[in-house]
Order: structure tokens, then sequence, then C-alpha cells
């Protein structure tokens, strides 16, 4: 076990050598721009979930809000966390796999999580969900007699782990509740099968006790009605305007073939195969296929209803894990896999390394010495300038891309919605803030129209058009002033 430890040590130092030149260099993706402006606003006095949209768990967003107050934190200082944390949940994984692949395998498995760590990073949300939910799967295989390797806890050594898997449970569900559900499910009923009724019910206990607290402290915040709305209620927008289905995108994938695309299909094809090998390992009582179960079911969860490729690849790494774990007892379709993971995840590796991130049409960077996914010019810059200077800081953004500009201005966005897409409206979302338009609660406007397919706000951008006059045309879109009588 100490030397399959100080292999992952050895293999770890590329990978995150290779994960934080690509984070100097690689642009700002949106979800990365839209939380720190939640995270902003919340700073300022805003409320979550009310005030400010947010469709998740609140923990991520009370830690960075924590870090905007006491650093002023930009997107460096968020990147830097994520990247802390994903290089934290790879560490846990491999301590998972390596009891069952001894040091050959878990070098293989360094490069291949390489090729997902070295990929944009899952949003701030997704990667602590994850944490936990990996944090609670350690701690079920520490505790599980027959997982390969590993030599199981007793007696109070088995309570306290079943502890610490129901603290991460509470981690996972109050950080992303769709991956946390799906641990749940899982994870708990893994402790009946390893360790028991008593074990269980710590585990459980835990776990109830801590959604009970975060539960009681939203409502003390005033945030639990709004919680309960953007994450449930209203999800039936996202289902209908956002969904995209695993099979289509991989067929997109491979028909478009974008840069990287062999990554992108590998994440997915780690996804269906450790789903397929978990199942089958559970059916036959496979050593450790319990843990793998469990990992995979996540890793699956992740993926709806949208799969798209960066929500694939961040489920890739535990559905790796998975894999390792319910394969150990085959060695040898254990290397033919991984074999060919790893040339996949090297070549990924080695493009990354010579072709950087930095998109090559960005002119300026605007947010924290980062450049933006979508193109800045001088130009950009001054017209939001003109914006701010004819209408103050008090505008509503109507642009896919509208959170890198009210921070970049410094503008004020007068209704919850920083995302203007029409999964985020929910329900009635759109009508509400049509009907402040017509009233003319909402004075100025900037908006470039959407060519967003099914996410288009298309009833939003109709009322600006019909109740509101133009005043400024410009290079972020057009600048409309509310129509009194």
């Amino acid at each position: 076990m100490s030397t399959a430890v100080g292999w992952v040590a050895l293999g770890l130092v590329p990978v995150l050598v290779a994960l934080v030149r690509q984070r100097r260099t690689m642009p700002a993706v949106q979800d990365e721009v839209w939380f720190l402006l939640v995270a902003t606003r919340l700073a300022r006095g805003r409320r979550l979930y009310s005030e400010v949209f947010y469709g998740a768990g609140p923990l991520p967003v009370w830690g960075a809000t924590l870090l905007v107050r006491l650093r002023g934190a930009g997107l460096k200082t968020l990147r830097t966390c994520t990247a802390t944390v994903l290089a934290a949940t790879t560490v846990l994984l491999l301590a998972l796999v390596a009891p069952a692949g001894g040091p050959a395998v878990v070098c293989t498995a360094v490069a291949v999580a390489g090729l997902v760590l070295a990929r944009p990073p899952d949003n701030a949300y997704g990667v602590s969900a994850r944490v936990g939910v990996v944090v609670s799967v350690a701690a079920l295989a520490a505790s599980d007699p027959d997982f390969v390797g590993a030599r199981a806890a007793e007696g109070d050594q088995t309570l306290a782990l079943a502890l610490v898997s129901g603290a991460g449970l509470v981690l996972a569900l109050f950080s992303k509740h769709t991956l946390g559900a799906a641990a749940v499910l899982t994870v708990l009923p893994g402790w009946l099968v390893v360790s028991g009724l008593r074990s269980a019910g710590v585990a459980t206990g835990i776990t109830v006790v801590g959604s009970v607290a975060v539960l009681a402290l939203m409502a003390r915040r005033g945030e639990l009605h709004g919680f309960v709305r953007r994450t449930l209620t209203d999800k039936g927008a996202y289902l209908s305007t956002g969904r995209l289905t695993f099979t289509g995108e991989a067929h997109r994938l491979a028909r478009s073939r974008p840069e990287l695309w062999w990554i992108d299909l590998t994440a997915y094809a780690v996804t269906v195969v450790a789903a397929v090998g978990c199942v089958v390992a559970a059916a036959m009582r496979t050593p450790g296929a319990v843990e793998g179960l469990c990992l995979a079911a996540v890793s699956v969860a992740g993926n709806y209803p949208r799969a798209s490729p960066s929500h694939v690849r961040a489920g890739a790494a535990p559905a790796l894990a998975a894999l390792v774990i319910v394969l150990a007892p085959a060695p040898t379709a254990l290397a033919v896999v991984l074999a060919a993971l790893a040339a996949v995840g090297g070549l990924g590796l080695v493009v990354s390394w010579r072709r950087p991130g930095r998109a090559p049409e960005v002119e300026v960077d605007v947010l924290d010495g980062l450049p933006l996914l979508s193109p800045v010019s001088p130009r950009s810059l001054t017209d939001g300038q003109r914006v701010r200077d004819t209408a103050g800081r008090r505008v509503l953004v109507l642009r896919s891309d509208a959170a890198q500009w009210y921070l970049a201005l410094d503008l004020r966005n007068p209704t919850p919605y920083d995302y203007p897409l029409a999964s985020t409206f929910g329900r009635a979302g759109q009508q509400v803030v049509a009907a402040r338009l017509c009233r003319s609660d909402i004075e100025w406007c900037l908006m470039a129209p959407a060519d967003a397919g099914p996410l288009t706000p298309h009833l939003l951008e109709e009322a600006v058009r019909s109740r509101m006059d133009p005043v400024l045309d410009t290079a972020l879109g057009v600048l409309y002033r509310a129509r009194h009588p």
C-alpha cells in the first residue's frame, strides 16, 4: 500500500503542473463568471434564491461569498480553490483504487484522471458535491471487509466512519442536490449491506441531522422558500428547455469533432462502461461492487437532464475509479481498458500542454487578469463605458454572457436573473420581469438578442422591443429605456 501511495504522489506531479498551467491561460467559462457574480451580489447584501437566482444547494456559494467578503475574491481565487478541491478529490479517488490495482494501475489511473482535470473545470457546486460523494464512499470502503486490498475497520472505528460518510452526504446534498440524492440512495443502503443496521443507522442519522441543520439555517436567513422553489418547483423550465440527451450529445461530438473531441468521447465511454460494469459486478457480488455502484450512480446522475460534455467530463473521474474497483478481480481486462484510456488521456495532456486554452480572438483581459470565453475587444469596453455613462449602474443586461458585463462594468441587476436564458427563469420568471417592464419598473435594458435555440428568452426579448425605446446602439447590443406614459 505504501508503494502504491508513492506512485500516486509521483504520478500526480505532472498532472497538477498541467492543471495549474492550463488554469492560468484558459478563458473563463460563463458558469465560472456567473458563480462569482452570485457570490458578489450576496456579499453586497442580496438574499440567495429570492433576490439572486441560483439553482443548486447553498453550501458552495456561502463559502464563495465569505471569500469575496474577506479577501475580495476574484476569478483567480475561486479557480485556485476549485483546482485544489479537484486535486483533493483525485487523491481520495486514487486512494480508493490503489489497493485494488497496485502501482502500475494507479499510475495509469492518474494519467486518465489528468485528462479529465486538464479540461475546463466543473462548476464550483458540482466539484464540492463530488467531494462529499467521494468522502462518503471512501468511508464506506474503509469499513467493508470485502473491499479489495482493504483492512476493514471494527467497532467504534466503523461508527466513526459512518459518521464521516453521513457528513459527506450532507455536503453533496446541499451542494448539488441531484448528485446528493443519487449518493444518498446508494451509499446509505450500501452501509446496510456492508456493515449492518447499526452503522447504517448512524450514517442515516447524521445525514438527517445535518440536513435539518442546513435547512434551519436557510430558514433563519430567509432562503428556505426560495431554495425549494428554485431547486424543485421551478425545474420544469430547465427540463423542458435545457435537456440534452447522453446519446444525442455523444453522436453530435462524433459527427462535428470539435477541438479535443476524443477526450470528451472518452469521458462518455468511461461513464457507460463503468455503469454497465458496476451493475454486472453487483449481480455477481464482486468485492468492491457496492462502492463501485455508488460512484457510477453519481456519475450517471450528474448527466441528467443535461448530458453536455462538461457535465460528463466532471463525472468521468468517479466513473473511472468505479471501473478500476470492480475490474480488480480481472487484471487482464482491467489492464486493457486502462491502457486504452491512458493512451487517449496522454494524447490529451500533450495537446493541452502545447496548446493552452487562450482564445485567439480575445484582445483584452477583463476580469481578474483572465481572458473571457466570449470575444472582448477595446470597442466593447468603450461602448460598455458609454452604456454606464448613459444609464448609470442599474441596468438589466439581456445577453447570454451577461454575468461578465455586470462584473466588468460594475453594473447592478434590478432582477434576480444574472444568467438570462429561458431555462433559468422557472415557471413564471419571464412573465414577472416582462410585467415589470410593462410597468416601467426597470428603467434601462441592454439587449443583444440571444441565438440559443430553445434557451432563448423570447417572451422577455419581445417585451423589451415592444415596451421600451432604443436609445443607444453599441457593440454589446442596443440600450433601451423605459417608455413612460
